[in-house]
């Protein structure tokens, strides 16, 4: 049997069942919406393809008909619900549809049987306008950076923020708390290390935050150094690497010591490694009320929480 797509009006907007002898207007306009994008469907595929509009003899149930020989007609329609086609045209077709669904009164049930199994599309069908694959929100994605340069401006009115001229690049503009921007503002022109969040969705739509501030150019190179370390291998040794560092620092300083708080900044954002803060969160967990380190604590375990960290070891 040959899959479909099938779209029944099951309730007229009084709550009553339609019927052929007593069909409502909106219901009527409905059926016409549904044919005449059935066939824009169709006249989108060669002669040849089989696509057909199936007569029921019953026209509040409206049925497509598609090709046998494979399933490429039935995923490319689940492509369209998933915002995962790229064809503008399909994707058109199908919002006629949906518009009409979602916005008449009316109650549909849409299915599509794909590869013997029914897929209910009636959800799909009644939430928001389908797009393209182009059009779809892209992920999050975000990389920390280590910068050194000079810092020319500090403050701001709705965002606040600092811009500094690395040695080499373009000026970079990176947001930053009102008591930090003015600490900032005593370094004007001077030469700041600083490390910071770059996120975006689009390359048009970059963000950074800050994440930390240096002392000096020997304190700079060594936290990115021991960033890198820990993020960039995807050996599970690494999470040793970084028990050891957290319980040694602990023993001979306790939570209080900057290093631990340095670290914990550098993994204060969306996307960092799992892995990474949960060994954070398992050897501070005893410790996690003290002054020093518990804001950021509850930083990390929101971080966590939310899902959106990267590697899952």
């Amino acid at each position: 049997m040959p899959d479909e797509l099938s779209i029944k009006i099951t309730r007229e907007k009084d709550g009553s069942a339609p019927s052929l002898t007593n069909m409502s207007l909106d219901a009527a306009q409905s059926v016409k919406v549904f044919i005449e994008s059935f066939t824009e469907y169709a006249r989108a595929h060669s002669e040849d393809s089989h696509i057909k509009i199936l007569d029921t003899g019953n026209a509040i149930d409206n049925i497509l008909t598609l090709p046998e020989a494979d399933n490429s007609a039935s995923d490319e329609i689940l492509d369209v619900v998933n915002s995962e086609s790229e064809s503008d045209n399909l994707v058109k077709v199908f919002n006629l549809i949906r518009k009409r669904i979602s916005e008449n009164g009316l109650s549909y049930e849409v299915n599509l049987k794909h590869q013997d199994e029914i897929v209910n599309l009636t959800e799909k069908f009644k939430s928001k306008r389908f797009i393209t694959k182009q059009q779809a929100d892209p992920p999050l994605q975000e990389e920390v950076v280590f910068v050194r340069g000079m810092i020319y401006e500090s403050g701001g009115m709705n965002v606040t923020n600092i811009h500094i001229k690395p040695k080499k690049g373009k000026p970079l503009g990176i947001s930053c708390s009102q008591a930090e921007a003015r600490k900032f503002s005593k370094l004007l022109y001077s030469t700041v290390f600083v490390s910071a969040v770059r996120q975006w969705k689009k390359p048009k739509d970059v963000t950074m935050r800050l994440l930390d501030v240096y002392k000096d150019e020997e304190q700079f190179e060594r936290f990115q150094a021991l960033y890198h370390e820990y993020t960039d291998s995807e050996s599970s040794e690494r999470f040793n690497k970084l028990r050891e560092d957290l319980i040694s620092t602990l023993t001979k300083f306790g939570a209080a010591s900057p290093r631990i708080s340095r670290i914990m900044r550098l993994y204060n954002h969306a996307l960092s490694d799992r892995g990474i803060i949960r060994t954070i969160l398992f050897i501070l967990k005893p410790l996690r009320h003290e002054k020093a380190i518990a804001s950021l604590y509850d930083d990390l375990a929101t971080v966590l929480k939310n899902g959106n960290t990267q590697h899952s070891y």
